[in-house]
């Protein structure tokens, strides 16, 4: 096995790790998700002042994540990227990154109205 296979086997490794990680501290506090790319880079959003009741609260929430996704992810116009390709992966990255934020937040939100 090459060292760059090795890195790329590790890299993904340590990424596993800290969305495990990640996932463990958030299920105390579910004030906060985390946004992250299939590069392994991540942000975290806090929305511990926002209501969520409130449609202006899940508007502020899904801007804030909106914007972390795209931060961690790229852009997605090919003109900036200057490559279809790079434009077609960052946009794709983009929206799994605003689902997967979005489920945990839910998750988190019936997770609490559980307890």
């Amino acid at each position: 096995m090459n060292m760059a296979r090795i890195g790329k086997h590790w890299a993904m490794a340590c990424a596993a790790a800290m969305t495990l990680l990640a996932g463990q501290a958030q299920a105390d506090n579910y004030s906060e998700t985390l946004v992250q790319s299939k590069a392994a880079r991540t942000q975290t959003v806090n929305f511990d002042d926002l209501d969520l009741s409130s449609s202006k609260g899940q508007q502020s929430l899904y801007y804030r994540i909106s914007a972390a996704a795209r931060n961690v992810c790229g852009s997605g116009d090919y003109r900036i990227t200057g490559h279809l390709g790079s434009a077609a992966d960052n946009e794709a990255c983009y929206k799994r990154a605003v689902n997967d934020a979005m489920s945990q937040v839910n998750a988190g939100q019936v997770a609490s109205t559980a307890d």
